[in-house]
Formats: structure tokens, sequence, C-alpha cells
């Protein structure tokens, strides 16, 4: 009878633990699903959801605030201190300023960047470059200061009756003769580029070149030349070195294509430098 009543008393428990575990493992299934489903519809209309302008906006789409405060200093010119127009960087120290600006202030101040004063040489408009990458941020970021330059523009040339830039005339193409093609100015030039020989007629003071005879732009600037000379001959720091034509010692400014008109006009064949061991510190 105890035996019974032991027997009949853990056959509930037993059944309830079962139906206990039964209920669990049957709800934890069927929970998983339901979850991934109401993520998906969450992400769904997160993805669709539209704004008051009927817009739909996607989680790809999604417009950036930009603080102008923190960024006009960057896109502002110097000289007159709104955003760039035409923007043109100096490729010496890397100043920024308006195209009409900086060609202003080379007419009227010289040949030195406005910002730093560096000396840009005797062709400043050389090494001033138009930065389309700037020009280009600029107009992203402020597309009114565009559009009214545009329109000032335009009136401009009406009240002084001045006929419209092309850019601005309608259908220019189809009524336009087509530019005859121009051959294009050769840019480059030869040259030799060798040690001084000695008065005594000893060794140099340099090593010669393993190849003197050079083809490069004509605007290379004799600065440009020596640091190139440094490199060849593997010079130390302290060791400096002089560039000379027939005999006269030239400036780190000067150019190859104003040495050859000026210094090397009466004379056959490329033009020939020499290099040899400053004797100026």
């Amino acid at each position: 009878m105890t035996a019974e009543k032991e027997q009949s008393g853990k056959m509930p428990q037993d059944g309830e633990t079962s139906l206990e575990k039964k209920d669990k493992g049957d709800g934890g299934e069927s929970e998983q699903p339901s979850k991934e489903k109401a993520g998906e519809s969450e992400i769904k209309a997160a993805e669709e959801k539209k704004d008051a302008d009927g817009y739909t906006s996607t989680l790809q789409e999604q417009e950036v605030a930009v603080d102008m405060s923190k960024l006009n200093r960057h896109l502002t010119c110097s000289l007159c201190k709104g955003y760039f127009r035409e923007a043109h960087t100096v490729s010496e120290c890397l100043h920024t300023f308006c195209k009409s600006c900086i060609f202003k202030h080379y007419h009227q101040n010289g040949n030195t960047c406005p910002e730093c004063n560096l000396n840009l040489g005797p062709v400043p408009l050389s090494v001033t470059k138009p930065d389309h990458w700037l020009q280009t941020l600029v107009d992203k970021l402020v597309p009114s200061a565009k559009e009214e330059d545009e329109e000032a523009e335009k009136i401009f040339y009406a009240e002084r009756n001045i006929p419209l830039k092309r850019k601005y005339q309608k259908d220019t193409k189809s009524n336009r003769e087509p530019a005859p093609k121009r051959r294009p100015a050769a840019l480059d030039m030869s040259f030799q580029l060798v040690p001084e020989e000695p008065e005594n007629g000893g060794g140099g003071d340099f090593k010669s070149l393993k190849k003197p005879f050079l083809r490069t732009s004509k605007k290379l600037r004799i600065g440009q030349l020596k640091k190139y000379l440094a490199s060849k001959l593997e010079l130390q720091p302290s060791e400096k070195i002089e560039v000379s034509c027939r005999g006269e010692a030239l400036g780190d400014e000067h150019e190859l294509e104003f040495i050859a008109k000026t210094r090397w006009r009466d004379c056959e064949g490329d033009l020939k430098l020499n290099y040899r061991k400053s004797t100026s510190y």
C-alpha cells in the first residue's frame, strides 16, 4: 500500500515535468521564426520609410550635415575673402587662390606668393596651376555661390552689350566652325650635364654621370637639377653643388629654356651645363 502511494505520488510529478519540458521546447521553436520575421519587418520598414516630401529614403541614401564654419577657411581665398572661383594652387607652397585674384597679385606686386611671400621665380604663372579637385568640392558644398556668380556675370555682360561667353549660349556647337588643329609646341629639350674640368688638369670635384645626356621639360629649374645631381652622386647634406654655363654660375630660379636663350644662344648643339663643388657657404 505504501509502495503504491509512493508510486502514485511520483507519477503525476514525472508527468508534470515532461509536459513542462515539452511546452518549453515547443515554445522555443515557435518563438525563433517570429523574432526573425519581426526583425525583417523592422529593416524593411526602415528602408522604405518615407519622409514628409514623399521621398523614399533607404539605409544607403542618407544626407550628411556639414558644419561650414569649420570648413570655410579651407574653401575661401585669402585675397578676396570669398569662396574660390576657378581655384589655382601654387605648386611650390600649395597655397590656393582665385584665378583672377592671384593673377592680379602677380601683375601688381611681383612674383611672390601673397600668403607666405615665397619667391616663385621669374615666371610665377608656370608654377600656378588650376586646382579642379578643390573647385569641384567648393561647387558641391556651396552650389549657390557658383549660380550667383554666373547670374552676376550675365548681368555684367548685358549692361555693357558684351556678347555672352560660349558656355552661356545655346546651340553654339552646331553654328560655329570647327577650330583648326594646332600642332602643340615642343615642351622638352635636350642638354648635356658634365663635371667642370679643373684648371690644373687634375681630378675634378665630382665624378661623371653614367648618362650625361638628358631630356626633360624646358621649365626645369636649376634648383631641381641640383637635387637630381645630389641624388645621383650620393652627396652628403653638407656637400653643396654649383651648376654653371660657360663658366657663369646659375641661380636656383633659372629655367633651362631661359638659360638656353640667354647663355647659349650663340653656341651650336645642345645646351651644355657643368657642375662642381660649391665655394659659397
